[in-house]
């Protein structure tokens, strides 16, 4: 028995009241998909918006009673009653003003950058107390002290200062250097702006490691007026620059090493820059150079070291290496507890006169080791290992969806297959996201099923039959 089968007429009949209903769903879906849409793309709130759990926010009027434990911040006016204990009586504090004795003040100075860089001959640089060498020697790391009584040798470290250290295998402690003297007794007017400062010790002054060299002994700091000086014992050998193995009478002297033109003492101590700019000195050896930027250390001080071959060092002589002879910057602490310290300044590094070479050392290119590739696979074709990647996040949030791909540790940038897209990172692991985009599923759902609806045939009405039941 074969199935009756409606024809299309009787489907069409049948299916035709439910076509404005199709239409108004679709519409419906239509609608709903797009809100979804907007839903999904809006931005979530930014985070601290709304207040924290637990905090209360402050009320525009008073409470009618006290909060039983006090407000971290004091009132802004003063209260309507008085309160029903009294403050605290204060304690009498010390006598403003006045001198006050010092026993553990310190001195630090690194003299000028010619006095700790590398030369075509050698290195200049400092040493803890008094080293002797005979004619013609070179200091050896065996000569060489960092630390010698209260004196102390202080290499460079970053921005500030360590002990300094003379490496095995290497020709010099390196530098910068200063020198720091402890120990320092004496008396301090901050109020008056006076003070008078001594300390015990030695250092030496070491050029071409040693060929030529002078000591400093027992600095005195004198301070009135706004201004300063530093007076030091010098002592060294008359010398040639021709013959360094020749060594003549001995020479020393009480000099002002440093001119200080403006001091302003603090409780912990200062700092200055001692006079250079505009110096004049006569009656040296090699005349001096005054042209733009000329200057000198004092004139007592260079021409003490005139006789020992070294005077052309401390003031403008017109050489290539001028710019490194300005006095460096001085501090002095009243209390070593309480340091002034000055920052150190990179080592001078241009040669010139025959004199001064830079070190110049190459640094290696960063090493990157492959990782071991996939089995049967070697080479360079192997897969490589993602790149280690500083954990510092930007300085500032990227808008959604871009990408973000940071440097390696050592400064390389890393392969294409070590990129990867924030935002794909963020909708794998972040709760909203996963939210988002389970919305743009449903919307595009209901797309489909509105565009479905849509795309069914409407149908034709049946058409008239005759009489007999055959259509005309």
């Amino acid at each position: 028995m074969n199935a009756v089968r409606p024809s299309r007429a009787t489907l069409a009949r049948l299916t035709a009241p439910a076509r404005p209903a199709l239409a108004v769903l679709a519409v419906v879906a239509l609608v709903a998909a797009l809100a979804l849409a907007v839903l999904a793309v809006r931005p979530a709130p930014a985070h601290g918006a709304e207040p924290v759990a637990g905090e209360t926010a402050p009320t525009e009027e008073p409470t009618a009673a006290p909060t039983e434990e006090p407000t971290e911040e004091p009132t802004a006016g003063p209260t309507q009653t008085p309160t029903e204990q009294p403050a605290e009586e204060p304690e009498p504090t010390d006598e403003p003003g006045g001198a006050v004795q010092v026993d553990d003040a310190v001195f630090r100075w690194g003299m000028n950058a010619e006095s700790s860089k590398p030369t075509f001959f050698g290195h200049n640089f400092f040493a803890a107390g008094i080293v002797e060498l005979a004619a013609g020697r070179q200091v050896q790391q065996r000569d060489w002290r960092a630390q010698d009584g209260d004196v102390t040798v202080e290499r460079a470290a970053g921005t500030g200062w360590e002990t300094a250290t003379w490496p095995a295998g290497q020709a010099w402690p390196g530098g910068p250097q200063q020198v720091r003297l402890g120990g320092g007794t004496g008396e301090v007017d901050v109020a008056a702006g006076t003070a008078t400062i001594a300390w015990e010790g030695d250092y030496s002054v070491l050029y071409y490691t040693g060929l030529s060299v002078f000591h400093v002994s027992d600095p005195v700091l004198s301070v009135e007026g706004g201004r300063g000086q530093v007076r030091a014992t010098v002592t060294g050998y008359e010398g040639s620059q021709d013959d360094p193995d020749q060594r003549g009478d001995q020479v020393s002297g009480e000099v002002v090493i440093a001119d200080l033109p403006r001091v302003e003492l603090s409780e912990a101590g200062f700092s200055a820059t001692p006079s250079y700019a505009g110096v004049r000195v006569e009656g040296l050896s090699t005349p001096q150079v005054r042209d733009a930027g000329f200057g000198a250390f004092p004139q007592g001080f260079v021409s003490l070291l005139d006789p020992m071959g070294i005077a052309a060092f401390w003031y403008t002589t017109g050489s290539s290496v001028d710019q490194d002879k300005p006095a460096s910057p001085l501090a002095v602490s009243f209390d070593a507890s309480r340091p002034v310290v000055v920052p150190p300044s990179p080592v001078p590094t241009q040669p010139g006169d025959g004199g001064d070479v830079p070190d110049n050392v190459a640094l290696p290119p960063p090493a990157r080791t492959p990782a071991a590739g996939p089995a049967g696979s070697s080479g360079s074709g192997g897969a490589r290992a993602p790149a280690a990647v500083a954990p510092n996040a930007p300085s500032a949030p990227l808008a959604p969806g871009v990408p973000v791909a940071a440097l390696a540790v050592d400064g390389s940038l890393p392969a294409a297959a070590d990129l990867q897209s924030a935002a794909y990172a963020s909708a794998v692991t972040d709760p909203a996201a996963r939210a988002a985009s389970v919305w743009w599923w449903v919307g595009g759902v209901l797309l489909l099923a509105a565009a479905a609806l849509l795309s069914l045939p409407a149908g034709r009405p049946p058409l008239p039959r005759r009489p007999g039941g055959t259509p005309r």
